[in-house]
């Protein structure tokens, strides 16, 4: 299991610090389904200098909302 430091930027400009675990390993383009949306990894994170972050600095991801996921629509 993979586990990735990812910063949800929504558009109305708040930002969300997220740990996400992975069965495979992710990298910039990799899509998911996150809090009703589909995101997708946009580039790699700087760390905070406000708070640690929780896996190596590679693996911190940023990411963008697709548009809602498609999840809630399979129930």
């Amino acid at each position: 299991m993979f586990q990735y430091a990812l910063k949800l930027l929504y558009p109305n400009g708040r930002t969300f610090d997220y740990l996400y675990e992975s069965e495979r390993p992710l990298k910039v383009g990799h899509e998911f389904d996150a809090f009703g949306r589909t995101w997708q990894i946009t580039g790699n994170v700087p760390p905070s200098r406000f708070s640690p972050v929780l896996v190596s600095e590679p693996e911190a991801f940023a990411c963008r909302p697709l548009g809602e996921s498609g999840l809630h629509r399979l129930r």
